[in-house]
């Protein structure tokens, strides 16, 4: 567990969940989301609310690909 995880998400810290090269270490972001709600004991809210939170710092320019990027999820 990290030690400042509980704080980033009080604060609501930018943060995303992904996988660094999920061929190497065999995992996948649906694993990686899991094994963190696992660890932190998060329930369904808390990780929509990350996912979701993780939208609003893609790196997309255009607000209309942000926009269709939100009402797709």
């Amino acid at each position: 567990q990290h030690p400042r995880f509980r704080d980033w998400l009080e604060f609501n810290y930018p943060l995303s969940v992904s996988t660094d090269d999920s061929g190497v270490f065999g995992t996948n972001p649906t694993r990686e989301i899991l094994l963190l709600a696992k660890a932190f004991g998060l329930d369904e809210h808390a990780l929509g609310r990350i996912c979701m939170r993780s939208l609003e710092h893609i790196f997309e320019p255009s607000e209309y690909a942000r926009t269709a990027l939100f009402e797709s999820v």
